[in-house]
């Protein structure tokens, strides 16, 4: 089934079919806290990081400016529809529609003309209207990119787009969103990258590229040599890009160097214990005894949750008061940087 949001990259690639992705997880935790801080709930806003938080403040207020509120109802995330050229049903879910007027919050900036074509034709089949405002709002940059769209012209961007989709003959091609399909390893077009690296290696080719048909343990060996080689090298362009930035002053072109904040940790745990004034045996549950040390963190319970569950009200409130009680014993590791691209569709969000 095709969707609005897989529409950007269909118009690239006919054969693209979108995969799961932190970057999908982190667009959908936006937009239902979007939707909550219109119906008076800040809980889940309140428990993102502050960049995002105010990202999501400002999509808010600009919302609230230019969205005709007075005359129209307001809908957030209400699954809508439209028919296509071949009297197929294409569903989407535009973010927010107020009269003539469509809000969709993203992060970074890229093409999502064809995507907010869609929604705007389901628009237009859900009731009559001469055009629709798309407005585009970039939560990280606080930047709008507003637009009219007719019917008419909906239709010439999204008819030929998904009519490629649904070639049984297409053909698939490199593009920006080969890192986000979930072919990729299957995928024709993106094995040339692979071949580039191979040339003048014979003892890296093999039978075949589909890695579920692979299943002599020869050939695997051969893949995993392979695999770990484009790794190593793919990991080296990384670090000596941001060396060529931080070090040299080098900018790179389309890319943009940000920062992450690292997790907090407690640094002295018979303090912490002391201060949360939780019962002993709660705050037990929290721990984790090691015999060696260890970077994975366990799946298990936090101090933030067995807190909220212990004093109640709302857990932004917990959080906030617990963190307080713990600032003397927390630390934070050091800052990572890593760099965006922001000149081709790298990130991937939900509708």
């Amino acid at each position: 089934m095709i969707r609005p949001s897989s529409l950007p990259a269909l118009a690239q690639c006919p054969s693209f079919e979108s995969g799961s992705s932190e970057y999908a997880e982190d667009g959908t935790e936006r937009h239902h806290a979007l939707t909550e801080h219109f119906a008076g709930d800040d809980s889940r806003l309140e428990l993102m990081d502050d960049e995002q938080a105010e990202g999501v403040r400002w999509a808010a207020e600009y919302i609230k400016i230019h969205a005709p509120m007075s005359d129209f109802p307001i809908d957030f995330e209400k699954k809508m529809s439209f028919t296509d050229a071949d009297l197929n049903e294409v569903e989407g879910t535009p973010d927010v529609v107020c009269g003539n007027h469509l809000f969709d919050l993203k992060w970074r900036y890229r093409d999502y003309t064809a995507q907010m074509a869609a929604y705007a034709l389901m628009m237009f089949q859900g009731a009559p209207r001469e055009t629709v405002t798309v407005h585009l709002l970039f939560g990280a940059t606080k930047r709008a990119q507003a637009f009219n769209l007719t019917e008419e012209s909906c239709r010439y961007i999204i008819d030929p787009i998904i009519e490629r989709a649904r070639n049984p003959d297409r053909v698939p091609e490199v593009c920006d969103y080969c890192g986000w399909c979930k072919l990729k390893l299957t995928c024709p077009a993106f094995k040339v990258r692979v071949d580039a690296v191979l040339e003048g290696r014979d003892d890296w080719h093999l039978e075949t590229y589909t890695t579920d048909f692979v299943t002599d343990g020869k050939e695997m060996a051969k893949a995993l040599r392979l695999a770990r080689r484009i790794k190593k090298w793919c990991e080296a362009v990384e670090w000596r890009a941001k060396e060529l930035w931080q070090k040299e002053g080098v900018q790179i072109p389309d890319f943009e160097m940000k920062e992450r904040q690292a997790k907090q940790y407690i640094t002295n745990v018979i303090e912490a214990f002391r201060r949360s004034g939780l019962p002993q045996d709660k705050f037990l549950e929290c721990c984790e005894p090691r015999l060696n040390t260890s970077k994975t963190y366990p799946d298990k319970l936090g101090l933030i949750d067995t807190y909220h569950g212990s004093c109640g009200g709302s857990k932004a409130g917990a959080k906030k008061e617990l963190l307080r009680k713990l600032e003397s014993v927390l630390k934070r590791g050091n800052t990572t940087v890593y760099l965006v691209d922001t000149g081709s569709k790298t990130e991937e969000e939900s509708e």
